[in-house]
């Protein structure tokens, strides 16, 4: 198996002029690995980023954090958490945001790719999490169309930040994917 290469989260341009809507994005030894990924932004992720940009401007990160919490995971596993640990929930949620949300999700809201996404030349494979409710599984499924030869992977009922046993799907199987990959001499 290659071994892991740069990782790439969110919306960046790259040496290689390769520029990346949402979700996460990992250049791996020539390959590339999109999760929860989109070309442009659809309502229901725009909607998400001005709700989102409007919060922050309004100095409403609790609301903001509670909004990511609600979009980003499932209502199973939202389900799972006692009404008390909600608030710790939110709280740490709060804590971890990075200094550029904000700027993120103008970028969201602005981004569209989809004239690029047919001069991809690496193996590219696009992982849908099919629970997702901040970025539409179409989102992606519509991304992989666009890409030459690019193989989709849909993760049935997984959300956005996908919980224990779905990182573990998916860690096998982009480890598949990669390891099926001609070796690249160096």
């Amino acid at each position: 198996m290659p071994a892991p290469g740069r990782f790439r989260p969110g919306a960046g341009r790259h040496q290689d002029g390769v520029e990346e809507g949402a979700g996460s994005l990992q250049l791996l030894d020539g390959a590339l690995v999109l999760t929860a990924g989109f070309a442009v932004a659809d309502p229901v992720v725009g909607l998400a980023a001005r709700l989102i940009k409007t919060l922050a401007g309004a100095g409403q990160w609790s609301d903001v954090a509670r909004l990511a919490c609600l979009s980003c995971m499932s209502p199973t596993d939202l389900a799972t958490i006692a009404p008390a640990e909600l608030e710790a929930l939110v709280a740490g949620t709060r804590a971890g945001m990075p200094p550029g949300t904000v700027d993120h999700f103008d970028l969201v809201s602005r981004v569209d790719v989809r004239a690029d996404l047919e001069n991809l030349s690496v193996p590219t494979l696009v992982v849908a999490p099919t629970g997702d409710r901040l970025v539409h599984p179409e989102s992606s499924r519509r991304l992989a169309a666009g890409i030459p030869g690019a193989r989709l992977l849909e993760l049935p009922g997984a959300a956005h930040v996908l919980n224990d046993a779905d990182r573990g799907t998916w860690l096998r199987r982009v480890r598949a994917f990669l390891g099926a990959l001609p070796a690249v001499s160096a």
